[in-house]
């Protein structure tokens, strides 16, 4: 996803939540981004704003329009039938925003690095060109080369990371989380997504079995493919879900005392409130610590390859 289309969802989301907060209908409080230059397509934003007016619910409009992941589209057929609908429309703009702040983040951080490795990839062969070994054609062969190749790894990185974000199927926490440094980033990533999403589904105030049910198909897999549905199974058992967590070993083991101790005295709402902030406060530590460690390690990569090219 683009931040174009984040930045679109974000406007559309906020201004529903905003409206609805204010006791506004949906099409009256999608029709105050008409006049905004930050919305996107005007003509799709009408096209909405017609379909709400004409009687259809929220979530088929934009459903019809893909305004949303599979997830927020659950979530919005969870609150229109719990009549929460403002609730759950208030958190899924936040998501989206904090979404927005660590692509900021991230690309303000890797901005200078991906400069310099551009840089990189006509500075790599200029020795050879120099010392007269590589003509202008083999030189501008071997630059169109060398892009090649980090276009390609660029893209397969972009669409994977993508397909992560977006899929509806598990994907393999299992294998990614063996990998060094990288493997801790995305089991603590699953875990704050697993607890934001559950936020979200309990926020609704609708029963939280028959939420996890009703969304189970638009959740990504969690730990070792384990999928949403053996979460409802194991609570239409009799399970609590603290026991049912640490039956399914899905949070660590700092959050499920936390989680249980919560549940038991009635205060889950606060609870999960409190475990969201700390998994997302480890998240963004993770990312500085990224976005610190990684341009560091590419420029001494960088270093060590043209210093061995020149000696």
């Amino acid at each position: 996803m683009t931040k174009t289309d984040l930045l679109d969802r974000r406007d559309v989301f906020t201004a529903l939540s905003t409206g609805l907060a204010a006791g506004l209908t949906a099409p009256e409080s999608l029709k105050t981004l008409q006049y905004s230059d930050s919305s996107g397509s005007k003509r799709a934003l009408q096209s909405l704003i017609s379909a709400l007016e004409s009687g259809k619910s929220v979530t088929d409009s934009f459903r019809r329009h893909q305004l949303g992941s599979d997830f927020d589209l659950a979530l919005l057929k969870i609150g229109e039938r719990s009549g929460t609908l403002a609730i759950v429309v208030r958190g899924i703009s936040h998501r989206y925003e904090l979404r927005l702040a660590r692509l900021r983040k991230l690309r303000s951080a890797f901005a200078l690095p991906v400069f310099v490795a551009l840089l990189a990839l006509f500075v790599l062969p200029l020795p050879q060109f120099v010392k007269g070994t590589l003509d202008p054609a083999d030189y501008a062969m071997s630059v169109a080369m060398l892009a090649l190749v980090a276009g390609i790894f660029w893209h397969i990185v972009r669409i994977g990371f993508s397909t992560i974000a977006s899929t509806t199927k598990a994907y393999p926490t299992d294998v990614l989380s063996d990998l060094p440094f990288f493997g801790d980033f995305v089991l603590s990533y699953s875990r704050a997504h697993f607890l934001e999403r559950l936020k979200l589904l309990y926020a609704s105030g609708y029963p939280v079995i028959e939420a996890i049910e009703i969304s189970q198909e638009s959740l990504v897999g969690f730990m070792r493919q384990r999928r949403y549905e053996q979460i409802a199974r194991t609570l239409r058992n009799g399970r609590g879900l603290g026991e049912t967590f640490e039956h399914l070993n899905i949070l660590s083991g700092e959050q499920l005392p936390i989680f249980v101790t919560a549940e038991a005295a009635g205060r889950l709402e606060d609870g999960l409130n409190r475990l969201c902030e700390y998994a997302s406060q480890a998240i963004d530590r993770k990312i500085d610590a990224m976005v610190t460690w990684v341009p560091r390690f590419a420029y001494t990569l960088l270093a060590i390859t043209i210093a061995a090219r020149i000696l």
